[in-house]
């Protein structure tokens, strides 16, 4: 069970981090770019932002999962586990 949920963690944390920085190069595009007024089909500006917000609060919460389940796994580790696998790595 602590090796399927150090292996979620870790997706979380592979799915979560790239997923914040293209959320968060989104919003920087969309704050920097010009909007122009109505009439004009420059909607990607807007499109950027409402996409990196979408994107930014499941991504941040895929990352703080993903921390927190990695320091529940090692906080919960009996101390003499590694002493156990090394005597008993014959059963690996």
């Amino acid at each position: 069970m602590r090796t399927f949920l150090r292996t979620v963690s870790v997706v979380l944390l592979v799915v979560g981090v790239p997923a914040g920085v293209l959320a968060t190069a989104g919003l920087v595009y969309s704050w920097l770019a010009p909007v122009q007024r109505a009439p004009s089909m420059n909607e990607l500006p807007g499109m950027a932002g409402l996409l990196g917000w979408m994107l930014l609060i499941p991504s941040t919460l895929a990352v703080i999962v993903g921390i927190a389940m990695h320091i529940g796994l090692n906080a919960s580790r009996p101390p003499d586990d590694i002493a156990w696998t090394r005597e008993h790595k014959r059963l690996w």
